[in-house]
């Protein structure tokens, strides 16, 4: 066993690298997910299912147990055809959708007070939690019917968004070098 210990100024290397990497790989899927869209989601779940028939696999190989493998290869091999097909994108989308909505019914319902941040007594309470309530529903009847390419566009927006916390983080990473 190695009695190393790390150093302030090696962990300041190794984090500056670490940033400036993470900062790529964000510009580039953010990249990816603004001009693909919605077909983001298909890729990701076909690559997401190689990785689980790889572990079937390798979970086999190594331990010679077919129960445990042969949930990951089904599993994996689901997630191939959904993404291949194109339906994983629809199936979470629909299940986006339906999360919004229950939010939006647990603003309604006065599960979630939190969620608007009045108190249930108070009168601005009521006029808040019934438009944000609607509003979430609205939003995920939307999102679930896919209305106009909504869904897309979201999944757009969020790459933009990925590609500048990515930009932040190369931007920071340079300063760092830079002040070395």
């Amino acid at each position: 066993m190695s009695d190393h210990v790390v150093t302030s100024r090696e962990y300041r290397a190794n984090s500056k690298t670490n940033e400036l990497l993470i900062g790529i790989v964000l510009v580039i899927f953010g990249v990816i997910t603004a001009v693909c869209g919605q077909g983001m989601l298909n890729i990701v779940v076909t690559i997401v299912g190689a990785l689980f028939v790889i572990l079937g696999v390798l979970s086999y190989i190594e331990t010679k147990v077919p129960q445990s493998s042969v949930l990951k290869l089904v599993v994996g091999l689901i997630f191939i055809i959904l993404g291949i097909v194109g339906l994983a994108a629809d199936i979470i989308r629909i299940m986006f959708g339906l999360l919004v909505v229950l939010a939006g019914l647990f603003v309604l319902l006065g599960i979630s007070s939190r969620f608007t941040g009045y108190a249930a007594g108070d009168g601005k309470a009521t006029v808040i939690t019934m438009v944000v309530g609607i509003g979430l529903i609205a939003l995920g009847i939307i999102a679930m019917l896919n209305y106009a390419g909504s869904f897309d566009l979201l999944i757009r927006i969020i790459g933009v968004v990925i590609i500048v916390f990515g930009a932040m983080d190369i931007a920071k990473a340079l300063c760092l070098i830079k002040n070395d």
